[in-house]
């Protein structure tokens, strides 16, 4: 029988899925590790090795939260997610594997924080601009109306919030920008208002103005 040896450095990724054709055989092997997930896949007698690589962790300033979130999420520009905080009031939920449209980064959306008066952090004082995303998840809710709220950051209002009615239906992505927030006090602090139904939000980025 011959063999064949590839050898693949791992210095260059932050994860890396490996597809392997073998003696006539079909097996997965799952090995994890602090790099990510490496899957292996065997069957016939060519071997074929495939990389797919998730992006390394891109530092531009900017404060983001995937909310509702166990687990820190790197989107595939390498912006680093961190996993749900800072939240007052509400509960999460994680809607698995659903398909999102209008949206790069559509695992972004699986989870949200719901029910929540109030979201706040520490940062520097400065200016800032603020991105909300949001996205219908909630089989519930099937039409305009029957989910909206207002948002409140410092002086500036978003009013009549509605996830379904503005992205365009359910499982779609909309992403609400305040720009000129100014932070004086060392603490951003989001206020969400009920009115039909109770807010939720599934991703909060701060991002310094320079």
């Amino acid at each position: 029988m011959r063999s064949k040896w590839i050898m693949l450095s791992l210095a260059a990724f932050t994860s890396l899925a490996i597809s392997l054709v073998v003696l006539g055989q079909t097996t997965t092997i799952q090995i994890t590790g602090a790099n990510g997930n490496i899957q292996v896949v065997g069957q016939g007698q060519v071997v074929v090795v495939a990389a797919a690589t998730q992006p390394a962790v891109v530092d531009d300033g900017a404060i983001r939260i995937k909310a509702g979130a166990d687990k820190d999420y790197v989107d595939p520009q390498g912006h680093l997610w961190a996993k749900d905080s800072g939240f007052a009031d509400g509960d999460t939920v994680d809607r698995g594997d659903i398909k999102v449209e209008n949206t790069t980064m559509p695992a972004l959306y699986t989870t949200e924080h719901f029910g929540m008066t109030a979201w706040s952090k520490a940062i520097p004082n400065g200016k800032y601009t603020i991105k909300l995303h949001f996205c219908e998840t909630f089989d519930g809710v099937t039409d305009a109306g029957q989910r909206v709220f207002t948002v409140k950051i410092g002086d500036k209002t978003l009013k009549d919030i509605d996830p379904f009615k503005d992205a365009g239906g359910a499982l779609k992505a909309v992403v609400k920008t305040v720009e000129g927030v100014e932070v004086t006090t060392g603490t951003l602090k989001i206020e969400f208002v009920e009115g039909t139904q109770s807010p939720e939000i599934n991703g909060i980025e701060i991002i310094p103005v320079k």
